[in-house]
C-alpha cells in the first residue's frame, strides 16, 4: 500500500510527469506534455491529455497529437515473466492535424539532401514523341513494376537475430479506440489534405486466432472527396494482423485493399492497393457543374512495405493506366481528347520519383518524369509535343493570358510535329516553372491560374 500511494503521489507531481515527458521525446523528437498519470494495481496505468508539439526550432507553435486519455491494463503475469505484454490498451479522443510542410522539415533532418539518382538526371526522351502515324509514342514503353508476392507472405522479413517473436498462448491482448481523428494538409497548397474522422475499433494483437474491426466514420481527400462510414475487418491469424482482399467503393471507384502487419521486433508490414479497369465518374463530386475531365477506363496498382517503426526506411511503387481522356477547358468549353495515358511511380528512403509518365493523343502528347526528397528538393521535366496548329494555339493562349508568360514551340524530328520541355522546381519552398518571357522562371500556381483563365490569378507574377 505504501508503494501504491508514493508512486501515485510521484506521479501526482511535475517531476513525475516530466520524467514519463522526457522519455517520450527522446523516442519521437517532439515535445510532450502529459496533464496527468495515476496508476492502481486494479485499473492499470491511466494517462490524461497528453500532447505532442512540433520541435521547438521549427517556429510552429500547434500541437501535432491531443490524446485525452490513454488507460493500459497491464498484465501481471507476463511482467513477471519480463515479456512487458499488456491485456488491453484503450485510447480515447485523438485529435491530430500535421502540416506537409511540417513532416518535411522532420525528415530532412534525418536524411541526406542528395537527390535521387543524381548519377542519373532527369530528363525526358530525346527521341521523338509521336511516330509518324500519329498512334502510337516511339522509344520503349515504360517498364511495369513487377507483380509483387502476396502481402501476407511477402512482408519485409528482419534479421534472424532481430525476430522476437511473442509465443502463441492462451494469453490475449488487444488495442481499442475511439473518437480518433487525423488529418494532414499543406499549408502552402490549402486545397491538398487528407484525414479520417470518427475512427474506432478493437484490434488484437497477440493471443490466438481471433478477429477485429476497424470503423472509420469519414475519409476526406481534399475538399471534394468525402466516403461514407467504412467498416473494415481484421484477422489476427499466425502472429499477422490481417485485412485480407477488402473490397469498398471510394469516391465512385471500385477498390481491393489487402493489408498485413507482423508482430514480430519492428513490426514489419506491406500494403497493397488495386484498382481494377473501371470508368472514373466524377459527376457525384462535382454538384456544382460539368467534371473538368472524365476518363473512359482507369487501372492502378500499388504496393508499400517496411517496418512500422522505422516508418522512413519503406519502399514502395505504383503503375497506372488510362484510355480515352477527355479534358474540358474551363475558359471556352473546348474540348481535348487523349486516347491513352500511364504514371510509373517510386517511393523509396531517398524520396518520391516519377519514373515515366505520359499522355498520348492524336494532336498533342505529354510525357516526362520528376522527384521529390524528403529533404525539400523537388524537379520535374515535362515535354509538350503537338501538330502544328494546336502547337500554335497554345502559344496564343499562353500569351494571352499576361504579357510576361510566353510558350514558344520548337520542330521536332518530322515536320508535323512541334515540342517544348518545360522545367518545374521547388524553389524556397515554391514550385517555379519555366514560363516567362525568355524562359524565366516564374511562380507555377500563378501562371496556371492565369493560362486556364481564373480571375484570381493575381499577376504580376515577378516579385
Amino acid at each position: 500500500m505504501l508503494l501504491f500511494l508514493g508512486l501515485n503521489l510521484w506521479l501526482a507531481t511535475s517531476w513525475g510527469t516530466g520524467f514519463f515527458e522526457r522519455k517520450i521525446e527522446a523516442r519521437l523528437g517532439l515535445p510532450c506534455t502529459i496533464g496527468a498519470i495515476s496508476w492502481s494495481p486494479w485499473a492499470g496505468v491511466q494517462v490524461r491529455n497528453l500532447r505532442l508539439m512540433p520541435p521547438r526550432d521549427t517556429g510552429e507553435n500547434l500541437e501535432i497529437l491531443k490524446i485525452e486519455s490513454v488507460n493500459v491494463d497491464l498484465s501481471w503475469r507476463s511482467l513477471a515473466k519480463g515479456q512487458k505484454r499488456f491485456q488491453r490498451l484503450e485510447i480515447h479522443g485523438v485529435t491530430g492535424e500535421v502540416s506537409l510542410e511540417l513532416l518535411q522539415s522532420l525528415a530532412a533532418r534525418g536524411q541526406a539532401t542528395e537527390r535521387p539518382g543524381s548519377a542519373d538526371p532527369v530528363e525526358v526522351p530525346t527521341a521523338p514523341v509521336m511516330a509518324d502515324n500519329t498512334e502510337s509514342p516511339s522509344g520503349p514503353s515504360p517498364e511495369v513494376p513487377p507483380k509483387p508476392s502476396p502481402v501476407d507472405q511477402g512482408a519485409p522479413e528482419p534479421a534472424e537475430s532481430d525476430l522476437k517473436v511473442v509465443p502463441v498462448d492462451d494469453f490475449e491482448g488487444g488495442v481499442a479506440f475511439e473518437r480518433v481523428n487525423l488529418r494532414l494538409y499543406s499549408r502552402r497548397f490549402p486545397g491538398v489534405s487528407v484525414g479520417v474522422a470518427d475512427v474506432s475499433g478493437e484490434i488484437p494483437i497477440w493471443g490466438g486466432d481471433r478477429e477485429g474491426l476497424l470503423t472509420i466514420g469519414d475519409l476526406e481527400l481534399g475538399k471534394r472527396f468525402h466516403s461514407q462510414r467504412i467498416e473494415v475487418p481484421v484477422i489476427l491469424k499466425d502472429r499477422f494482423l490481417k485485412v485480407d482482399d477488402y473490397q469498398v467503393k471510394l469516391f465512385g471507384l471500385d477498390l481491393s485493399f489487402t493489408a498485413a502487419l507482423w508482430m514480430v521486433q519492428g513490426l514489419p508490414y506491406g500494403v497493397q492497393l488495386n484498382l481494377p479497369s473501371q470508368q472514373m465518374d466524377l459527376t457525384p463530386i462535382y454538384l456544382d457543374g460539368e467534371p473538368p475531365f472524365t476518363i473512359g477506363t482507369l487501372q492502378s496498382s500499388g504496393q508499400m512495405q517496411g517496418h512500422l517503426l522505422d516508418p522512413g526506411a519503406s519502399v514502395g511503387g505504383s503503375y497506372t493506366t488510362f484510355e480515352n481522356l477527355e479534358m474540358i477547358d474551363g475558359k471556352d468549353g473546348s474540348r481535348t481528347r487523349f486516347q491513352s495515358g500511364s504514371a510509373h511511380l517510386q517511393l523509396s528512403a531517398a524520396g518520391l520519383i516519377a519514373r515515366d509518365f505520359r499522355i498520348m493523343g492524336e494532336e498533342e502528347a505529354v510525357l516526362g518524369n520528376g522527384f521529390a526528397t524528403p529533404g525539400g528538393d523537388a524537379a520535374a521535366v515535362v515535354r509538350i509535343v503537338a501538330s502544328p496548329n494546336r502547337a500554335e494555339s497554345h502559344e496564343k493562349r499562353v500569351g494571352s493570358a499576361s504579357d510576361e508568360l510566353a510558350l514558344k514551340f520548337e520542330p521536332l524530328v518530322t515536320p508535323d510535329r512541334e515540342f517544348r520541355d518545360l522545367h518545374l522546381e521547388l524553389r524556397s519552398g515554391n514550385l517555379m516553372i519555366d514560363l516567362g518571357q525568355g524562359g524565366q522562371w516564374v511562380p507555377f500556381f500563378p501562371a496556371a491560374r492565369a493560362v486556364a483563365g481564373s480571375p484570381d490569378s493575381n499577376l504580376s507574377l515577378y516579385p
